[in-house]
């Protein structure tokens, strides 16, 4: 069976655009991770998932979530960051199980 073709018809360029500049944003982070963890800069070692960075911005996307709530958290206290993420993570989990209960 073929997949379904993808229709971007929705989209704008700006937006196709800013999804791939986020998907090249993570592959290179996962790149430079790989390339730290094995020179023993990351104790203990990474999981790498470079080359599923589509699956990240695609699944995020569909969910109507922003792709870029990373982009502040350098400057903040670990917990706010934490704090935020885990309140992302509800958020995602609850629409997820919602969908879910429509679907069926």
């Amino acid at each position: 069976m073929d997949p379904a073709p993808i229709d971007f018809a929705g989209v704008s360029p700006a937006k196709l655009i800013e999804w791939l500049r986020t998907m090249v944003l993570i592959r290179t982070f996962e790149h430079e991770s790989v390339r730290l963890s094995l020179a023993g800069k990351i104790p203990g070692g990474i999981h790498s998932s470079e080359g599923q960075e589509a699956v990240a911005v695609g699944s995020i996307r569909a969910l109507g979530f922003p792709i870029t709530p990373y982009e502040t958290q350098w400057a903040e206290p670990v917990e706010v960051v934490r704090d935020r993420w885990l309140g992302v993570f509800a958020d995602i989990v609850t629409r997820t199980w919602e969908r879910m209960e429509e679907e069926s």
